[in-house]
């Protein structure tokens, strides 16, 4: 894919040797790389949101002395980033997405090769949902498939095989959007974080395989989860209130005969809500915060959800917000 900060500030200076004004050179090299971005399946809007960015630092850079070429190449660096910012607002947790179909398929009985067909096939529509270019989604499709077969062969189980595809499948993504200038950021936030959803998910599928019981890979999976979380900077009521949640919703459902990965979905699922629901009345100055109702530890572990400073409906929480898995967005730095 192209590399647009660097088409960018090839038409900047063209453009000054053609005679234009240094801005006039560049809006117009911002008009270009904004039109090659569109073309290659960026979304319009996140584009729209990088070049305004990237007008307004240039003239704000201009302003205070900086001379017009330095000052177009940082605006060039901060357009990226803001457009990736607004793609990370929006942007689904595909590990999340990918996990859910997969465990779903193998709850029905399906092989690991057909759950891997339906996670594959889950990701591919969010991610055109999203708004990602198909160049991006392809490249970390392909490395998925290629690392879940070769787990497989390897002799790995069905979890550990998807771990492995899912963290391929990111890896190179995140290395097609790169090519473009862009840092791909987490689901549900724009820049740099950690999603704990899959923190959880990995920690609870690879206790499962290495022979633990439903409770002992929940409970792993939580403390996964708690870790993270306090070293990203979650509060403390957050982590709380989404870990005590999403302990008594695992209990409840595997008593009422759940499955253990289905017990599991609702823990997170449960998480969240509390999480979210202490995040938002912290947010709000609510002196009760943390305390929830019926849980004095109320919080959230992201452990599906909420993020300090970020979007409390996030699939995968962070501060201040990576697709890792098969997608890719631009703007950010473009898993």
């Amino acid at each position: 894919m192209e590399d647009y900060i660097n088409m960018a500030f090839q038409a900047f200076q063209q453009n000054m040797q053609d005679g234009m004004s240094p801005e006039d050179a560049a809006q117009a090299a911002v008009s270009t790389a904004s039109e090659a971005a569109v073309a290659a399946g960026w979304p319009e809007v996140v584009v729209q949101t990088g070049a305004d960015g990237a007008m307004n630092f240039f003239f704000e850079q201009v302003n205070d002395g900086m001379p017009h070429e330095e000052a177009f190449n940082q605006a060039a660096n901060e357009g990226m980033q803001q457009a990736g910012d607004a793609m990370g607002d929006d942007m689904p947790d595909m590990d999340q997405i990918a996990s859910d179909a997969f465990n779903e398929a193998m709850q029905n009985g399906a092989s690991p090769e057909e759950a891997a067909a339906a996670a594959i096939e889950a990701v591919s529509q969010a991610g055109a949902d999203a708004g990602i270019p198909a160049e991006v989604m392809q490249a970390g499709i392909s490395a998925a498939e290629e690392a879940f077969n070769e787990a497989m062969e390897g002799g790995m189980s069905a979890e550990e095989a998807l771990s492995a595809a899912l963290e391929a499948g990111g890896n190179a993504a995140n290395e097609m959007a790169a090519q473009t200038g862009y840092e791909m950021p987490d689901a549900g936030d724009g820049g740099e974080g950690i999603d704990l959803d899959a923190v959880g998910d990995q920690a609870f599928n690879e206790a499962m395989a290495n022979g633990a019981t439903p409770e002992e890979a929940a409970e792993a999976a939580f403390d996964a989860i708690r870790e993270a979380g306090e070293e990203a900077g979650f509060p403390p009521e957050v982590l709380d209130a989404g870990i005590a949640a999403g302990q008594e919703a695992f209990a409840e459902a595997l008593a009422n005969g759940d499955s253990p990965e289905g017990a599991f979905g609702t823990a997170i699922d449960a998480a969240s809500t509390a999480a979210n629901a202490v995040e938002g009345n912290m947010e709000q100055g609510d002196p009760n915060a943390g305390q929830g109702q019926g849980d004095p530890n109320a919080g959230d572990p992201n452990a599906a959800g909420g993020q300090p400073g970020g979007d409390p409906n996030a699939a995968g929480g962070q501060p201040g917000g990576d697709p890792n898995a098969a997608g890719g967005q631009p703007g950010g730095d473009p898993n």
